[in-house]
């Protein structure tokens, strides 16, 4: 709503001098002076231009690495990593399944683990299993036909209002619900989950997959594993569908996710290398990439950050080089060389570092190192930084997390 100092418009939709209205990733800002001008911005933010949400629309304070596997043997561990003073503790077999090869998205609230399996001693198992914990404090969650029913099977989760994938005229009765066909619901005689939509369970079963997070549309996705199915994950209401085709059946697939777009790696061909607009979902072939000479087997990971760049596996599983890139224009910068030779590494972005939390280097291990995002540096971190728990992990899932929520989008 527009307000007024007096009989003068100060802030609304239209009119000179007049401060606009918040946007929806701006909720939960504070409107500051600095004695010229006036803006919307988060504790820290020096600019007016906040309306994309994405650098402050959450401050990263820590992140987790659940799952991967040591030799033979797939975790169920969970790894919380506290950014400012580089420390990452133990809590416990979180996980309802044990995992390995495999990847993960996150919300605002919770963070997201596909393809576990409930296995032991048993590596690169095809799953349609998902497993769940909380960002706030890594205890592990469990889905149910209470609280994680489908749209069409009459519950809507967590009193969502917003629009239903489901319905072309959308939950609330407004236009814009994309018609998607849903299960009827969890099936509560055999505990199972319908074949192919809903919930959190993936509608293929997938190994060695790559997933993208997609922060300001709170979307998570999920590509290859030997599939060509791209499944989408609506992390508010925790409903699992099926977007577009990808235009490569990836085997072991990278994959990240940036401001606008996620970007996907594997079959070390220039067909493999795609990067995804999160805005309609579609692919296109990722030319600089490739234009530059470089290929990924897919098992070889990337770190993202805020800053507008982003590393990229290269070559093969444990290449020492690595590509920046410009998350901007979608561009190639350079190659930079990693401390040593790894790869199926875990890495998770922060605010203005990121952290690489064990990998396989000819065995897998804790080895921690931090990605200061300013200056492009790695430095080793001593075991404070590590995970812990196992003697060793690689192939997990990782995710990011904020101690509070300021905005959340919830359509």
């Amino acid at each position: 709503m527009p307000i007024f100092v007096g009989t003068t418009q100060v802030v609304g939709s239209s009119g000179t001098n007049v401060m606009p209205l918040p946007t929806t990733t701006a909720g939960g800002s504070l409107l500051f002076n600095d004695g010229t001008n006036m803006y919307w911005a988060y504790p820290g933010d020096t600019q007016s231009a906040i309306g994309s949400g994405w650098r402050y629309r959450t401050l990263y304070t820590h992140g987790y690495i659940a799952a991967g596997y040591k030799g033979s043997n797939p975790w169920r561990s969970l790894n919380k990593c506290w950014h400012m003073t580089d420390t990452t503790i133990y809590v416990g077999e979180q996980l309802d399944y044990s995992g390995s090869y495999l990847d993960g998205c996150f919300s605002d609230l919770n963070a997201y683990v596909y393809g576990t399996f409930n296995g032991i001693g048993v590596n690169q198992a095809s799953s349609i299993h998902t497993s769940s914990y909380s960002l706030f404090n890594g205890t592990g969650r469990s889905q149910n036909d209470l609280n994680f029913n489908f749209f069409g099977s009459g519950t809507v989760p967590y009193g969502y209002t917003g629009q239903d994938p489901g319905n072309p005229q959308g939950q609330d009765g407004t236009a814009g619900g994309s018609g998607i066909a849903y299960g009827t619901g969890w099936n509560t005689t055999t505990n199972t989950q319908p074949t192919g939509v809903g919930g959190w369970e993936m509608s293929v079963a997938r190994a060695n997959h790559g997933c993208a997070t997609a922060v300001i549309n709170q979307a998570g996705y999920i590509f290859g594993g030997s599939s060509a199915v791209t499944n989408k994950h609506h992390l508010p209401t925790e409903i699992m569908y099926t977007t577009t085709a990808s235009p490569q059946t990836w085997v072991a697939t990278a994959a990240v996710g940036g401001q606008n777009f996620a970007y996907i790696q594997g079959l070390s061909t220039t067909a493999g290398q795609q990067y995804m607009n999160f805005a309609n979902d579609s692919f296109t072939q990722w030319s600089s990439f490739t234009g530059a000479g470089l290929s990924s087997d897919g098992v070889n990971k990337n770190l993202m950050s805020k800053w507008g760049i982003f590393w990229c596996g290269r070559d093969t599983n444990t290449s020492q080089n690595q590509a920046l890139c410009n998350d901007t224009n979608q561009t190639y910068t350079s190659t930079v060389s990693k401390l040593s030779n790894f790869g199926e590494e875990n890495y998770h972005m922060g605010q203005d570092w990121g952290y690489m939390l064990g990998n396989y280097n000819g065995q897998q291990n804790n080895w921690a190192v931090k990605y200061n995002y300013s200056t492009q540096a790695m430095s080793t971190l001593g075991f404070a930084a590590q995970p812990k728990g196992h003697a060793g992990t690689s192939s997990g899932a990782s995710s990011t997390a904020a101690m509070s929520v300021t905005s959340q989008v919830r359509d």
